[in-house]
């Protein structure tokens, strides 16, 4: 993405959960990371770079 603002990190991604498991719970540890690049994208520049995954917010450890 030429000219645009980009943030990049080292962080962990979180396995995504069957389609069966309830959307809340309580106390739900999360073990099942891997270690991934993360990349941080204006929300404005979002729709001009092609299909992916978006996440608003950032799970803090």
């Amino acid at each position: 993405m030429k000219g645009k603002v980009l943030i990049t990190a080292e962080g962990l991604r979180m396995q995504t959960a069957p389609e069966d498991t309830p959307l809340y719970s309580f106390d739900n540890p999360q073990t099942n990371v891997e270690k991934q690049t993360l990349t941080f994208i204006p929300w404005f520049s979002w729709a001009n770079r092609g299909e992916g995954e978006m996440r608003i917010w950032v799970d803090e450890a």
